[in-house]
């Protein structure tokens, strides 16, 4: 099984799905990896976003629950190199690329590849990704629907 990827200009739901409908991609076999917040058109969409905000937010270790309560995490546990301050998350661990977060951490991407992909989300652009048995044929058409940086891994 190959790994397909790819930038796309839009992270609109709509848009995505027109343009691999349009080149036989069933847009339910892809995921979008996206800084988009979710929203009413992606949930309605057939197509598997991942938002990367949202599992930055997941990851905080906040204490606002416990701070002030007198529990005993609320004496201030001890320290981890990495993981410090309010605003901490496993994201400086798990998925980091040097000092920039790996927003694709979770596909079997090159590190030498990673970091025009991480530019694309942070700027705003989503990255397609297709799990295949037909790495050249979908690569082609991902090229034909418009998509930049078409890979195969």
């Amino acid at each position: 099984m190959a790994l397909v990827t790819g930038i796309l200009a839009t992270c609109d739901p709509q848009e995505i799905a027109r343009a691999l409908s349009a080149q036989n991609i069933d847009p339910g076999t892809v995921k979008v990896v996206t800084k988009d917040a979710p929203s009413q058109a992606h949930d309605d969409s057939i197509i598997d976003f991942i938002y990367v905000a949202q599992a930055q937010e997941a990851n905080d270790f906040s204490d606002d629950m416990t701070h002030g309560t007198g529990m005993m995490s609320d004496s201030g546990g001890t320290g981890v190199p990495g993981i410090g301050g309010r605003s901490a998350s496993l994201s400086s661990i798990a998925s980091s690329h040097g000092d920039r977060l790996n927003f694709l951490s979770a596909f079997a991407i090159p590190r030498d590849q990673i970091e025009n992909y991480n530019d694309a989300i942070a700027d705003g652009r989503c990255v397609v990704v297709c799990q295949t048995t037909d790495a050249a044929t979908v690569a082609d058409s991902f090229r034909a629907a418009g998509l930049r940086n078409v890979k195969t891994f």
